[in-house]
């Protein structure tokens, strides 16, 4: 009865379709709150505008206290879904579709979906709010068997209020144009806090990352210290787009009374990142070992998400703005490095995407200041001329055009 409701409400549309593989099993990863399940809703609701019988489709989602008490075992799975084709021997005979929300709460899921999946006659679709944690899963018991979607909170042309606009506009358009840009820019882009007060977004924000802290990091790797889990997080979202110099937040996170190793401190940064809080970019270079002791920049999953932890200044909001094409670059499918030259200039990304296409790109905020256009030109042209590689100076002016041509 829940979910004949929840099917029945508005689907706010996005740029993700669910890839229609009969042969493997869709999972969609992502950070809490970006809108998996509302993805999983939607799907469900063609499946049936399409004919399918609403008795031949079965939504779980493990986040619902009222399943088990403790961590779940694979078992729980086992039990439904037995449970469920009791109720209905009929669907035996029938393909049925099966959706698991927050498979990650369940320990050992991997075996008992593998075991579904190649014996009875299903679509299973998964959810998960853990990147590496699923990865490792998948890699080991569903190898072959899946098909990965990451969703991430809305991009800008997904951005409620947004319009179509052209890629050449007049001053008033471009005017409305900019105005929605940097309303993006300080909101960000995750669902429920769209339509919203600012102070009321602030507030979820920060829950977001509460629950996220304790459930998705502290709770599943079974660490000790929370207070040092979020000074840590905290430091580490006061960076976008900036080195991270792991001894230098060592010394500092000691300096305040933090009792920690560093092998501590890399595994929780690798837990915040796990949990799709944050991104870590390392150097590029055809040396791997020069690749990995470099230092790497940290980016965040939004920058609502930053605005609702730090007070930028105008002249920080640059860092927002880098932010910003880096996810871009991600939710495209492009890895993503920085690049120094041989004058150590940096540019701000290299990326490039599963067909080997790669670019060069430099984000600047503002370029009305000629010797911040002089700087920022200098490092793309000399990286251009090493690389060989297609130069882009992108400023918010151009965003609309730069995101579209990685479209193409």
């Amino acid at each position: 009865e829940e979910l004949d409701s929840i099917l029945k409400k508005d689907f706010y549309p996005r740029n993700i379709t669910i890839p229609d593989v009969p042969s493997k099993i869709n999972v969609l990863t992502g950070m809490r709150r970006t809108g998996k399940t509302t993805i999983l809703f939607k799907h469900i609701s063609n499946l049936l505008k399409n004919g399918v019988a609403r008795s031949r489709v079965l939504f779980v989602n493990f986040e619902d206290d009222r399943l088990y008490t403790g961590t779940p075992s694979g078992n729980i799975i086992s039990d439904i879904v037995e449970f469920w084709y009791s109720a209905d021997p009929a669907r035996h005979n029938e393909l049925c579709y099966l959706f698991f929300d927050e498979i990650q709460n369940v320990r050992g899921w991997e075996k008992t979906v593998r075991r579904l999946h190649d014996t009875k006659k299903v679509r299973l679709y998964l959810t998960g709010s853990s990147a590496k944690l699923l990865s490792k899963e998948i890699a080991t018991e569903l190898r072959g068997r899946s098909i990965s979607t990451e969703v991430w909170p809305f991009d800008f042309e997904e951005y409620p209020g947004f319009e179509k606009f052209p890629v050449k506009m007049g001053k008033a358009t471009k005017d409305k144009y900019l105005h929605s840009f940097y309303n993006y820019m300080k909101t960000g882009g995750f669902p429920e806090t769209i339509a919203v007060d600012n102070t009321v977004a602030v507030q979820i924000l920060q829950e977001y990352v509460e629950t996220v802290l304790f459930r998705d990091v502290m709770e599943r790797w079974e660490l000790a210290n929370l207070p040092l889990l979020k000074e840590l997080f905290k430091r580490l979202l006061s960076m976008p787009g900036r080195l991270l110099s792991v001894n230098k937040l060592f010394n500092e996170l000691k300096g305040i009374g933090y009792n920690l190793g560093k092998n501590t401190l890399y595994e929780y940064i690798s837990h915040i990142e796990d949990a799709y809080l944050i991104f870590t970019v390392p150097l590029y270079s055809k040396s791997v070992k020069k690749s990995t002791v470099n230092p790497k920049k940290v980016y965040a999953i939004d920058t609502g998400l930053l605005n609702s932890v730090n007070l930028f200044t105008n002249e920080d909001k640059g860092q927002l703005f880098e932010n910003i094409v880096f996810l871009a670059l991600r939710r495209r499918g492009y890895r993503v490095f920085y690049y120094l030259t041989e004058e150590r200039y940096e540019v701000d990304f290299l990326a490039e995407n599963a067909q080997g296409r790669k670019l060069l790109i430099q984000a600047c905020l503002n370029t009305n200041d000629p010797e911040t256009l002089k700087r920022e030109s200098r490092s793309l042209e000399l990286a251009e001329k090493t690389l060989k590689i297609s130069g882009n100076l992108v400023t918010p002016e151009n965003y609309l055009e730069f995101i579209r041509t990685l479209d193409q």
